[in-house]
């Protein structure tokens, strides 16, 4: 009996015991998993508040502890970045203070001085994108790296920020105004290149510094003929879409004659603008704006939709008429399917492709060859006749002649009218044009002004020729009563 009493004794232990470990051992991965996550929990913690810190490290670095804008570091930083990332946005450095800010910080105290700079700051940061920049330098000294814009943006600026910034103290019921000095640098070309935002923000204070000096408010620029030509441009890319609609934008036609005959045999499209702000506007000025607003092949297609046009006119009228239009590297950049655009086009107006003759210049098959050749060779397959312009003014003509297959090329008239030896200069183009017949390749020169050299030119054997000695670009009204007179002389 008692080793009996002794086992169930025992079991009974060994029974406990069992559960016992069981539940401590619960316990015991429930404790390990608590700690686990609260070490988790920590360590995200820590993270978070460690890269917190770095982000108000960092904040401190670049940015100023009143307005939370830039400081001088963080400006200097953000317009280099701007400037890389926008090198065709027309910028502006502007250098601006308070004048008399000591009066008003002494006479309102502190805090309200403070609270101007943060007002004035806010009031900026309103009306600005995001591919500006504005940062407080030291003291009353805000610089704003600025796109120039047009009238209306300028109008925005002075009604948004700067009249309330001036009435600040007024509209509180304190007889006081604000004067806000402004000095205005226009970023030139080379500020693009070489990126020097210290000596743009010198340059602008120093502008800034001969107002203040005088004792006046307002803005001064530092280049103000850049600056109104920066204006110019934004007002032509910014007129540019109502011009197209408004018929601003006219093709004119300048006539190509046989100088054997006199007579007429095609014409090349011209563009030009007449606008009702800047008067008329020549296509060596808004051409560039246009490319380098990116919306030069808007332009282009607008003029050979016009020629087309007038051809599908001419044709209903029985005139078999040839045009050269221009197509620069630009547009077929934009329109790898180039070729196919001109097929449509022309059985839109209902026209033969022999009626368009495609100019496109010779510097465009240096900078982007394989693309070119490319593109020239579709157009030859569907019935264009391309023309390689302006050939003579690059360094690849050569070359370009063995690469390129093109059906007339257009001399350019520079080996007879540009700098050095007169002598050498008739020698090569004379060298030229005999390569030019000997290539079955037909040929035109262009820009010619003087008999002299229409005379020279037929000489060696170019018979077609456009120039001001024969025509001048002409308005198509005064181009078809010139063709009609033609054809009744015919």
């Amino acid at each position: 009996m008692k080793t009996m009493a002794c086992i169930n004794c025992i079991l009974r232990t060994e029974s406990f015991g069992a559960t016992d470990f069981i539940r401590n051992d619960r316990i015991l991965h429930i404790g390990l998993f608590i700690i686990i996550v609260l070490l988790v929990v920590i360590i995200v913690r820590q993270h978070k508040y460690h890269l917190s810190q770095i982000a108000k490290f960092r904040k401190m670095q670049y940015h100023d502890n009143l307005t939370g804008v830039y400081n001088y570091k963080g400006f200097v930083n953000r317009v280099e970045e701007l400037i890389r990332e926008h090198p065709d946005i027309p910028y502006m450095m502007s250098f601006n203070n308070i004048m008399d800010f000591k009066y008003i910080n002494d006479s309102q105290g502190r805090n309200a001085a403070n609270e101007l700079l943060k007002f004035w700051v806010d009031k900026s940061l309103e009306v600005m994108s995001d591919v500006e920049a504005i940062g407080r330098l030291e003291g009353d000294h805000l610089a704003l790296l600025l796109r120039i814009g047009g009238f209306d943006k300028m109008q925005k600026e002075e009604q948004q920020v700067f009249e309330p910034v001036r009435d600040f103290f007024v509209n509180r019921g304190k007889d006081l105004k604000v004067r806000i000095v402004s000095g205005i640098y226009v970023l030139m070309p080379e500020d693009y290149e070489n990126i020097d935002v210290d000596r743009m923000i010198d340059l602008a204070r120093s502008a800034e510094r001969k107002l203040h000096e005088n004792k006046k408010d307002g803005y001064e620029f530092y280049n103000p003929k850049q600056w109104e030509k920066g204006m110019r441009v934004v007002h032509i890319v910014g007129r540019f879409p109502l011009a197209l609609k408004s018929k601003e934008l006219r093709v004119w036609y300048q006539p190509q004659i046989a100088y054997d005959s006199g007579k007429i045999i095609g014409a090349e499209a011209l563009c030009r603008w007449n606008n009702p702000d800047l008067g008329f506007i020549p296509p060596s000025e808004f051409i560039p704006a246009l490319e380098d607003a990116g919306i030069i092949y808007d332009l282009d297609c607008y003029i050979w939709k016009m020629v087309c046009h007038d051809l599908a006119g001419w044709n209903k009228e029985g005139k078999h008429r040839c045009i050269s239009v221009n197509v620069s590297r630009l547009d077929i950049q934009k329109n790898r399917e180039l070729p196919e655009y001109f097929c449509d086009l022309v059985q839109e107006y209902d026209l033969t492709p022999d009626q368009l003759h495609i100019e496109i210049t010779e510097t465009a098959y240096v900078e982007d060859a394989e693309l070119l050749i490319n593109t020239t060779s579709k157009l030859r397959e569907y019935g264009f006749q391309v023309e390689m312009d302006d050939f003579g003014s690059g360094y690849s003509s050569l070359n370009m002649l063995k690469e390129v297959p093109v059906d007339r090329i257009k001399l350019d008239l520079r080996f007879l009218t540009g700098s050095g030896n007169r002598r050498m200069g008739q020698t090569i183009l004379k060298h030229v044009i005999m390569m030019a017949r000997d290539l079955n390749t037909g040929i035109i020169a262009e820009g010619v002004e003087e008999k002299e050299q229409a005379d020279f030119l037929h000489e060696l054997g170019c018979h077609a020729m456009q120039g001001y000695l024969f025509h001048k670009p002409m308005p198509v009204e005064e181009f078809e009563k010139l063709m009609e007179k033609m054809d009744s002389i015919s």
